[in-house]
């Protein structure tokens, strides 16, 4: 074979490289973008994905961008991407209604891939443009505190709140479009396989929990037949995929059906501990919390039991490797510096910011506040050395400072975010500062001073009582470990404008000057982000946080005006005769589970106000829940004549108010999202009438 000199594999060379320009790169996927099986039907122009290019042009790049006008784009454009998403939906949905009698209909089978793929691709392009304002979020601290950048930092919160809730809208509707998208594709096992496939690649947690029934088999009643053992190892590989912590109790059901495939069982074991395995109860921990869906005890013995003989070589080392680990766990707890929970990697020192609907959202003037409450990641052992990773927190209820598990304490929060110190060893010296003020005596701070923390001597004494509120505490981990405040609390905050420091004070609450947030404390350069869930969404999470903003808004223009019931103003007036009588202050911050330390007349006057909220929120979100099933739930054929009647004429009862829904509702002119929203809109508003009514009656608006 002749040899090419080195001029011959240069022009080679030269010509091979215009050859691959001239080529498109082929992607290496699981399948084409469009994965219809044929080719020839037309891609849907979905009017949702033509948005993206608006909504992606209002979202801020720089802070400089955080502007009245951006905020407002993002706000009105993140209504119409969700309204017409919706739209869309309905639209497939109708149209497959109509065509019941094609139940396995291709064409059908191949839209339901379409449309979820549509879906998802809205859902990437959120979760960029989620992380494109995240990372501007350490931009603020670097200005000069001014107006200026005072506002910017209410349009960054209001650009990032409005497309944190999009985010959970559309999981929201993507539940729906799984649900229906299954039905449609279920005749068809290629396009079935195909959908867990392209659920898997995007990681759809709640395409996980809508399909975590295909791991069981059907009632034998019911005709349906059980979906093959390929399948569930589809749907599996999707719970891997997204290891959402939701997702446990169906895979702890899963692996206690000992008729089930040995091999899936041993995967689904694998992957709760890809998740995290729940922990056992650590000392001290409240017995009213939830129990743990399965732990290392019961999951081992699960293991142990499994036959092996079902097991090839592999699967039976899989097997072995798990067994050791679960022994492990079941003995010493967590061991190592770190704890998996939710597909996250945790180490102590770690800073929790979560959010939940609350009254207190709006009360400082860095409003719209995007978490609400805080706590830090520790570690404690039990008399046998067994090891627990927990959250620290200062709750307002108790008089003691509480530690419970991490994994029970995330199913407090709907949404989020795990912070984390680049200095690890400082990291480490915060959780276990926080550790050793476990069970500490403590009061709740009131006035959120935060001067009161700055003056604490440091070391801590042994005996100090820990009297401050949630952030607070977090700053205390900070100061006690040398770190310097600005790093992780930059922008300090006050009470609202307006009226809301008046009528805070009326209640007892004096907020000072530089308070620090659960929301401030993502602004702080030192602590970066190391995990955070998805937004969710629920029509009922909406009813309750309406409300509460609702009284939060006219706290700043309005007087308020404090009405209890008899209970609360005997309480208001126990709380003011026990400033001088030690004994009743002890029993009376006993019945109420807080410190007999605390400001018992100022903590009676908050209790009044936030117990109102409660019940006023609560209530609402209860007769939606409830006036929703009656429209679409069937009446139960086991029923007796006198029950069928009696929930018949319940159902009635709660559609009295709605008559105008029901006609329109019985006529197929609604549709489900559609008398979702209006019934929503209705309570909302019965909602925020009645706080005006409790609080705000006969004051007049301030302008």
């Amino acid at each position: 074979m002749k040899r090419w000199s080195p001029t011959t594999w240069l022009l080679f060379g030269c010509g091979l490289l215009l050859t691959l320009q001239e080529c498109p790169a082929q992607p290496r996927r699981l399948f084409r973008r469009n994965p219809s099986a044929d080719p020839s039907l037309p891609a849907a122009n979905y009017a949702f994905l033509s948005m993206r290019s608006r909504l992606a042009a209002a979202v801020p790049r720089r802070v400089a961008d955080c502007t009245t006008i951006a905020q407002q784009q993002v706000a009105d454009l993140s209504r119409q991407v969700e309204a017409s998403a919706a739209e869309e939906l309905s639209s497939v949905q109708r149209r497959w209604d109509a065509a019941q009698e094609e139940q396995e209909n291709v064409d059908h089978a191949h839209e339901a891939i379409r449309l979820l793929e549509a879906l998802l691709e809205l859902r990437r392009s959120l979760q960029q443009y989620q992380s494109q304002v995240i990372r501007l979020r350490h931009g603020f601290a670097v200005l000069p505190e001014t107006p200026a950048r005072r506002n910017q930092l209410h349009c960054y919160l209001r650009i990032a709140s409005s497309l944190t809730d999009l985010s959970g809208r559309i999981r929201y509707l993507l539940r729906d479009a799984v649900d229906e998208a299954a039905y449609v594709v279920d005749p068809f096992p290629v396009h079935f396989n195909q959908m867990l496939r392209l659920l898997t690649r995007e990681e759809v947690s709640v395409a996980a929990e809508v399909l975590g029934y295909t791991l069981f088999d059907p009632d034998p009643n019911s005709g349906a037949v059980a979906y093959s053992n390929r399948t569930r190892a589809f749907v599996l590989e999707l719970f891997a995929a997204c290891r959402s912590a939701e997702l446990l109790p169906a895979l702890a059901s899963f692996v206690r059906i000992p008729q089930a495939s040995a091999t899936l069982r041993l995967r689904a074991m694998e992957i709760i501990r890809e998740i995290g395995l729940p922990q056992d109860p650590c000392p001290g921990q409240s017995e009213v919390l939830p129990a743990a869906v399965i732990q290392a005890a019961e999951l081992l013995g699960i293991l142990q039991q499994l036959p092996a003989g079902s097991l090839d070589r592999t699967e039976r080392r899989r097997r072995v490797v798990l067994l050791k680990w679960l022994n492990e766990r079941r003995l010493r707890g967590v061991v190592g510096d770190t704890f998996r929970v939710a597909g996250h990697e945790l180490r102590v020192g770690d800073w929790l910011l979560m959010r939940n609907p609350s009254p207190y959202n709006r009360f400082t003037d860095l409003s719209p506040g995007l978490f609400t409450h805080v706590g830090i990641v520790s570690t404690i052992q039990d008399e046998t050395g067994k090891r627990y990773f927990v959250i620290v927190d200062l709750p307002e209820r108790g008089d003691r400072l509480p530690a419970t598990n991490v994994d029970i304490y995330l199913q407090r929060s709907l949404h989020y975010w795990f912070l984390r110190h680049w200095d690890l060893a400082l990291g480490r010296r915060m959780g276990k500062t926080a550790a050793g003020w476990i069970s500490r005596p403590t009061y709740f701070d009131l006035t959120f001073r935060t001067d009161r923390v700055r003056q604490l001597p440091r070391p801590l004494p042994a005996d100090a009582v820990i009297h401050t509120y949630c952030t607070g505490l977090l700053l205390m981990c900070v100061l006690q470990n040398g770190g310097r405040e600005s790093s992780f609390f930059p922008i300090t905050e006050r009470a609202a404008p307006g009226l809301a420091a008046d009528n805070l004070k009326q209640l007892g609450v004096v907020m000072g000057k530089e308070v620090v947030s659960p929301t401030g404390a993502m602004f702080g350069a030192a602590m970066q982000l190391v995990g955070r869930s998805e937004p969710m969404y629920e029509p009922g999470r909406e009813i309750r946080e309406s409300i509460y903003d609702s009284f939060a808004q006219q706290l700043v223009s309005r007087r308020i005006q404090l009405m209890g019931t008899f209970y609360q103003q005997l309480r208001g007036r126990l709380a003011t005769l026990s400033v001088n009588v030690p004994w009743l202050a002890k029993a009376l911050a006993k019945a109420n589970n807080v410190s007999e330390r605390m400001d018992l007349q100022a903590a009676a006057k908050v209790a009044m106000v936030v117990e109102t909220l409660d019940q006023i929120a609560e209530e609402n979100r209860e007769q939606f829940e409830q006036v929703r099933k009656a429209f679409s739930e069937v009446v139960d054929p086991s029923l007796s004549v006198a029950e069928r009647s009696s929930w018949q004429a319940q159902q009635k009862r709660l559609r009295e108010p709605h008559q105008d829904l029901w006609r329109r509702w019985l006529a197929a002119q609604l549709t489900p999202r559609q008398l979702r929203i209006e019934l929503l809109q209705y309570y909302v508003q019965r909602g925020q009438e009645e706080v005006t009514d409790r609080f705000f009656a006969g004051s007049k608006e301030r302008r």
